[in-house]
């Protein structure tokens, strides 16, 4: 009893000393200590508890953040931080806690609110048909696209091409463009320089260029200089230009064949010339003719424009010779490889007149390489 009334005495001393202050507060006290002592403590008590919960300020700060603030500032471990955190946040109503959720986005700028429910067509969909017409419909919707479609074109065409490609390669070049470029593997054994009075020739009129291993079929049946004329010629091999002089004349003699051709266009010998750039001064060739060998040494080997038909005259100061013409680069008729060879077997002397050929028509170009594979395809659009 003493104790108590000690410190209700020192109780009351203080409250009297602060009720001068707190003039804002008419709290009635008793006579008695104890009931004064009482009365403090609640008030103390209710002032504390003010304190710990934040009442809404109209326009001001967040009341939910200066909790939290408070919470952080208290001292308290983290755990317990949570805890108080997560009690008052229980005691809130819907409305305050939508608060404060708006306000953790707002004060984590990098953080975005959730969004709004999207339904879900497939686990909505309350029947087997109902889930397989959205199927076809969100299907749909994903081809629809102009640019996945555009993609998807692209890619399918790219592939195509590709396989295209390593078709083609693997195949014509094996069994289509070697045999083109090297027409004969197996030379005739004749020597290349023979004496036609005695050794036997075959008469099939051929031109034999041991440098590139070529050994091909000349025709001398073009009776035109026409230029679609000269082509079906060249279908069976290369052409000897009529205009021109034939082997065993004086003269000049031009024999015309292709570079490259387009792989799908008729003939076997659209590579006839294509290694015809490897011939130099000094290298020979030989033309069966007539069941004699007429053999040539090239002196002279330049390039020319199509239009250049001076190649097609007599050479001055070379009494027999061959030309022999082919396009340049191969595969297009941009320009014209010249090979020019003299006749040193037999002799020039034992040669005949060039015969007049009496074409009314002078040629205005030289023959180019065969059509190309998009000109070919123009004649169907």
């Amino acid at each position: 009893t003493i104790i108590i009334s000690v410190k209700t005495t020192k109780m009351k001393n203080n409250f009297d000393d602060q009720s001068t202050s707190t003039n804002d507060q008419d709290t009635p006290y008793s006579s008695n200590p104890i009931d004064n002592a009482v009365e403090v403590v609640r008030e103390k008590l209710k002032h504390i508890y003010e304190k710990s919960i934040p009442k809404t300020k109209p326009g001001g700060v967040s009341v939910h953040l200066q909790y939290k603030n408070q919470l952080l500032e208290s001292g308290l471990e983290p755990y317990q931080i949570q805890a108080e955190w997560h009690k008052y946040y229980l005691s809130l109503n819907d409305e305050q806690k939508r608060q404060v959720w708006n306000e953790f986005y707002a004060s984590n700028q990098n953080s975005k609110p959730p969004q709004q429910h999207q339904p879900d067509p497939y686990n909505e969909a309350k029947t087997a048909e109902d889930i397989k017409k959205n199927i076809l419909r969100q299907s749909k919707k994903d081809f629809s696209k102009p640019k996945s479609l555009l993609k998807s074109l692209l890619f399918g065409f790219g592939i195509g091409l590709f396989c295209l490609f390593i078709f083609l390669f693997t195949f014509f070049n094996e069994r289509f463009i070697a045999p083109f470029i090297t027409p004969s593997r197996n030379l005739s054994v004749d020597s290349i320089i023979v004496n036609g009075s005695t050794v036997s020739v075959s008469p099939s009129p051929v031109i034999i260029i041991p440098k590139i291993n070529a050994e091909i079929p000349v025709i001398y049946s073009v009776p035109t200089i026409d230029e679609n004329s000269i082509e079906t010629g060249l279908q069976n091999g290369v052409v000897h230009y009529p205009t021109t002089a034939y082997p065993g004349q004086l003269g000049n003699g031009a024999i015309f064949g292709h570079s490259a051709g387009n792989i799908f266009s008729p003939g076997l010998y659209k590579y006839a010339f294509t290694l015809l750039h490897y011939l130099k001064d000094g290298d020979t060739f030989t033309i069966n003719y007539q069941s004699k060998a007429y053999t040539y040494e090239v002196f002279s080997t330049f390039i020319v424009s199509p239009d250049d038909t001076s190649v097609l005259n007599d050479i001055p100061n070379h009494p027999a010779t061959f030309t022999l013409i082919t396009c340049d680069p191969p595969g297009l008729s941009t320009n014209r490889l010249i090979v020019q060879a003299d006749q040193i077997s037999p002799s020039p002397s034992l040669d005949a007149p060039e015969t007049d050929q009496n074409f009314s028509e002078k040629p205005s170009t030289l023959p180019s390489n065969s059509p190309s594979l998009w000109s070919e395809i123009k004649k169907y659009l």
